[in-house]
């Protein structure tokens, strides 16, 4: 089933919104019984600069969290190639590090034991919203109409 640009940029408006609105609330726990989660906003900063911290050193858990991190550049990215049709193919390769993003995030929750909270899964939701209508394709104009050919 194909859709309409236009549907497609509402289906991403709506998407980039329930993204944005998910880093404002809270999105980790690090504790079963913590009552003070981590905001969506603090995972972002916390993610971006893993990779920078000498405290945290170089291991699997740090590339897991940096992987985490760069799913919200992904899709700001994403959305910026999808103002280029002729741009499918690297489009793709995003939504592919969109999905490596994604596990590597649930990879680094199970091995520390961590909960998603509902900015995290409002912040995978409004990120699978964005990609969506790459899965669906467009519809195209049947017959393109030059503009002067009905003086011919």
């Amino acid at each position: 089933m194909k859709i309409s640009p236009v549907v497609a940029w509402l289906i991403r408006v709506v998407g980039l919104a329930v993204f944005a609105v998910a880093f404002l609330l809270p999105a980790l726990g690090l504790d079963p019984h913590d009552d003070h989660p981590l905001m969506g906003w603090k995972c972002a900063s916390i993610a971006l600069s893993m990779p920078f911290s000498k405290e945290a050193g170089f291991n699997l858990d740090v590339i897991l969290v940096s992987l985490s991190g760069w799913l919200n550049f992904f899709v700001l990215l994403y959305l910026v190639l999808c103002l280029f049709k002729r741009l499918k193919v690297v489009r793709w390769v995003f939504v592919g590090l969109c999905a490596v993003s994604m596990i590597s995030t649930w990879a680094f929750f199970g091995r520390q034991h961590y909960t998603p909270l509902m900015g995290h899964f409002l912040w995978i939701a409004g990120a699978v919203t964005v990609i969506l209508p790459e899965f669906f394709g467009s519809k195209q104009q049947e017959k393109t109409v030059e503009p002067l050919a009905k003086f011919r």
